[in-house]
């Protein structure tokens, strides 16, 4: 399970958001995600009762991808030193993240979420992405810069991190 914090700041956020989330509707919403198609209404989705329905419970998907962007943020902080980028010395590093160092540093209530996360397939596509790519992608530089603005709120932090992405007004 995630860590207390960050999980009941998750639910929190999906509950004002997202309205009611129990054990049965999300599974529901998971079986009914299908990444390859746009989802099609069902027939029962078709019908005027089934639409007055869906609206009244209609989510505001955006705030629930905040959240776990927010999620994220907070169980991530410090990826950036533990990334390993390949170097003319040695092209080809036994591990592209550091693992046990990032764990160590993780708050204690973290590490057992986080020894499985760093595991999965979607976060060494996140290690991968951060270092080959070619540094300026928005969702990179959005993910950085908002985890810089997060850090620079501590009153423990004297040396603030620019944040000229998230600062451009444009």
């Amino acid at each position: 399970p995630p860590p207390p914090r960050q999980h009941r700041k998750l639910m929190e956020h999906l509950q004002a958001h997202g309205g009611g989330w129990d054990q049965a509707e999300a599974k529901r919403l998971v079986l009914m995600a299908d990444l390859a198609f746009s989802m099609a209404p069902t027939p029962s989705e078709s019908d005027a009762t089934a639409k007055s329905e869906k609206a009244r419970h209609k989510r505001d998907f955006s705030q629930i991808q905040y959240g776990f962007f927010r999620f994220f943020l907070s169980l991530l902080q410090g990826y950036r030193e533990c990334i390993v980028v390949p170097r003319a010395e040695d092209p080809d590093p036994a591990e592209l993240f550091r693992q046990n160092k990032f764990l160590e540093s993780a708050p204690r209530e973290s590490r057992r979420f986080l020894s499985v996360f760093l595991n999965t397939q979607m976060f060494a596509a996140f290690v991968e992405n951060r270092i080959y790519s070619s540094g300026s992608e928005h969702d990179h530089v959005l993910f950085d810069e908002s985890m810089d603005a997060k850090a620079n709120r501590s009153t423990l932090r004297f040396n603030k991190r620019p944040t000229p992405f998230l600062d451009d007004k444009r």
